[in-house]
């Protein structure tokens, strides 16, 4: 009985790491941008600063306020 010793392709063995990395890759992204678009379009809680009354109706107005 014969052993046979195969030698391991460097080529061979990169292109099944990135057929992982890849498929892993592709995930993080379609869960990764919806995920950073809906965190960057929530509305800011501003407290109420201004009061602004018009022909009788007042409206309470929350004001941002540039940073320091």
């Amino acid at each position: 009985m014969q052993i046979s010793k195969t030698k391991l392709n460097p080529y061979v063995m990169g292109l099944k790491i990135l057929n992982i990395a890849g498929q892993i890759a592709g995930i993080c992204l379609i869960i990764g941008m919806p995920t950073i678009a809906y965190l960057q379009t929530r509305p800011q809680q501003l407290p109420i600063t201004r009061k602004l009354t018009h022909n009788g109706q007042t409206f309470y107005l929350k004001v941002a306020a540039k940073p320091d």
